[in-house]
């Protein structure tokens, strides 16, 4: 039992300060600025330095980390997403440096099928240049994020 609660206190308890959440106001604003759908361009998002955007979907493994994501993988793991359905996160990085790390309920902006897989398997990153994103709005259910094609 005690290993249980020092478990969860470890895997709950601990916040990781790059966890900063400074795009869900941008994502909630562009959501409710189309009410039936749209496009989120996320080169528009300038509150923090950033050249690569990546999305991690609920349930992402470690073990397809790129060498970028496996440089913050402790932070990453603070934030549950190995274990959780309700959550995705979106991380910016400045090169290789981690600017902002972004917890997204899936019932604010599921963008679980926007991740992006490399040619060796791995989690790999959008070009600023490259982060845009069909969004829709549906009836019943969560607003939904896919690659814009």
């Amino acid at each position: 039992m005690k290993y249980s609660l020092l478990f969860l206190f470890l895997l709950f308890g601990c916040h990781s300060d790059k966890v900063d959440n400074q795009l869900k106001p941008f994502v909630a604003s562009t959501i409710s600025d189309y009410p039936n759908g749209g496009i989120i361009n996320f080169s528009n998002f300038e509150k923090v330095k950033w050249n690569k955007l990546y999305i991690l979907g609920p349930y992402a493994n470690p073990s397809f980390f790129d060498k970028t994501l496996t440089n913050y993988r402790s932070e990453i793991a603070h934030t549950g997403i190995e274990y959780s359905e309700d959550i995705s996160l979106v991380l910016l990085f400045q090169d290789e440096e981690l600017t902002s790390l972004n917890v997204i309920p899936r019932k604010q902006g599921d963008f679980s099928e926007a991740y992006k897989i490399g040619v060796d398997k791995k989690f790999t990153y959008y070009k600023k240049s490259e982060a845009l994103f069909d969004f829709i709005k549906p009836v019943k259910g969560f607003t939904k994020f896919k690659t814009k094609k």
